[in-house]
């Protein structure tokens, strides 16, 4: 929801704190590397991806 609001930095902290705490949880990884990517950043996208 955040980020079809536009508020992509805040989508990317608020998936980085449930990611935390639910670590093995891929599709959480996913969410943030599509996030990513979508922030330009595809090679930290390809990093949370690989974790």
């Amino acid at each position: 929801m955040l980020e079809k609001l536009g508020r992509r930095d805040e989508a990317i902290r608020l998936v980085e704190t449930l990611r935390s705490e639910t670590p093995q949880d891929r599709s959480l990884a996913a969410l943030h590397a599509r996030l990513l990517i979508t922030e330009g950043k595809p090679g930290l996208a390809r990093a949370v991806l690989v974790q």
